[in-house]
């Protein structure tokens, strides 16, 4: 399975890609797999076309986003989900207090 990987923090791949156009058209070719800090690329259109997202949180633990599958609060990912709805209100955040948030994006860290 084809992999898109969404870094959030800077411990990313020295061959990650970081413009827009040079991520599209890797994942538009069909690159197995794929680094980026294109965050407005994680999307269900990448998950319909056979790609499993793994999100890297710039707080907790990589996680990976596929299409038929619950996040820890219970939402089932479906084509329609809004990933980044989903990722900004915490979905992916685990409902353990004393657990580090996953999914939480700190700007300027």
């Amino acid at each position: 399975m084809p992999e898109l990987h969404i870094w959030f923090n800077d411990d990313y791949p020295e061959d990650t890609l970081h413009l827009y156009p040079d991520t599209a058209k890797a994942l538009i070719r069909g690159k197995a797999h794929v680094d980026t800090t294109q965050i407005c690329l994680c999307t269900t259109e990448w998950l319909c076309k056979g790609y499993m997202i793994v999100i890297h949180p710039s707080i907790g633990e990589e996680f990976n986003i596929m299409l038929d599958t619950e996040t820890p609060k219970g939402t089932l990912i479906k084509p329609w989900s809004d990933l980044p709805e989903l990722l900004l209100g915490g979905e992916f955040d685990a409902d353990d207090p004393e657990e580090v948030p996953r999914s939480t994006y700190v700007a300027g860290i």
